[in-house]
């Protein structure tokens, strides 16, 4: 009876740990998760100024700053853009390695000067 306990406490717990991660920036969301097949095209597609923000789901300033960065992807819709990109997913380990992402959140605003390659530049977030 204590380990059915026990195992029922654990999923408890998983559940509510989990339940910001699983929510993040899902169905209906006004911010669009990229990842690294689809970054370079959907960023090539607008010259709109566009946020993106590199997180880690298990990360507790990204979970507190997902209601304001929702917030103001809603507000900026149609003169802005504003994206999130899992950076614990094996498959986008590269591209948060390319845009020297070293802690989370990583704010990056990409304007619409491009590179030499023609790839949009992109500054670290400063503001608050």
């Amino acid at each position: 009876m204590l380990a059915a306990a026990h195992i029922l406490v654990l999923i408890a717990s998983f559940a509510l740990a989990t339940q910001g991660v699983l929510g993040m920036y899902g169905k209906g969301s006004a911010v669009k998760k990229l990842h690294a097949g689809n970054f370079d095209r959907v960023l090539g597609k607008t010259s709109q100024p566009t946020f993106v923000k590199f997180l880690a789901p298990w990360c507790g300033h990204c979970k507190s700053l997902e209601p304001e960065y929702e917030k103001a992807a809603k507000r900026a819709q149609g003169f802005g853009k504003f994206y999130a990109v899992d950076c614990d997913e094996d498959k986008n380990r590269g591209l948060c390695a390319r845009f020297n992402v070293q802690g989370f959140p990583t704010l990056k605003v990409f304007t619409e000067k491009r590179t030499k390659r023609g790839n949009r530049r992109s500054v670290d977030y400063q503001g608050e």
